[in-house]
């Protein structure tokens, strides 16, 4: 388990050597232009709402005693409640919106490590891989939505639970952006059925690669512009590694 953490999150580290010796650079600046773009918007949106959420839930207290330590207390959940939501909406736009490109990627470098290895790529074929991102896109998000959900109203209820709460949210973002990544890489070969039993099986592995993507959106500007295609290159190549044993 530990193990497959720390090899999903040091991945990462194999990424930029990898960049130049695959000649990556034109994905990362087109990748990175696109991601910065609804990053931005989203970024918008969400400093607009936060507060006026948060004041909102505020005018419910009727009483005057309390009522300061009460803000605060929802502000902070309230601005918790947003950023959870707001990381997991850009994730998946970016997610759908980059799976040509990022796909692109996966079978580049893959291509470059098995040279004997041929995909074919027609017009239908890259219509069906679109569709398919746009399915498991969906998939995830709708199951990390439920979950999240739940440890949300746990940790608004009950006192305290948020300390719990949190740390699961993010192990659960982190285990759904990494099977995302993973599929990038999966598509060419598996069904959507096959590759979520794949990554159930490396979930750690996963987690690994999705908890560096997440941490790397708390970096203003730079994070959001890279993560999309360093996950992709890390997820990669460790994902090969299992497919052709080695």
């Amino acid at each position: 388990m530990i193990t497959s953490l720390i090899k999903g999150a040091l991945a990462y580290l194999k990424v930029f050597p990898s960049i130049s010796k695959y000649g990556l650079w034109k994905y990362v600046f087109l990748s990175g232009a696109i991601s910065f773009v609804v990053y931005s918007a989203l970024v918008w949106v969400f400093w607009n709402t936060s507060d006026n959420a948060a004041a909102w839930l505020v005018d419910f207290y009727p009483f005057d005693k309390g009522a300061q330590i009460l803000e605060k207390t929802i502000n902070f959940i309230t601005f918790l409640s947003l950023l959870i939501g707001f990381t997991i909406i850009y994730k998946y736009i970016v997610l759908i919106i980059l799976a040509p490109l990022m796909g692109s990627v996966s079978e580049k470098i893959e291509r470059a490590h098995h040279p004997a290895v041929s995909f074919k790529q027609n017009i239908i074929g890259f219509t069906k891989n679109i569709i398919r991102g746009i399915r498991i896109s969906l998939r995830n998000i709708s199951k990390e939505l439920v979950y999240t959900l739940i440890l949300l109203i746990i940790g608004w209820i009950v006192p305290g639970a948020i300390i719990i709460t949190t740390p699961l949210i993010f192990l659960i973002q982190a285990y759904y952006v990494g099977a995302g990544n993973f599929d990038y890489y999966l598509e060419r070969r598996t069904d959507v059925r096959e590759s979520v039993h794949f990554t159930r099986s490396h979930r750690w592995l996963a987690i690994g690669n999705g908890s560096v993507f997440l941490a790397l959106l708390l970096v203003p500007i730079i994070g959001p512009v890279f993560a999309p295609i360093f996950g992709t290159v890390a997820a990669t190549l460790e994902v090969d590694k299992i497919v052709y044993d080695y």
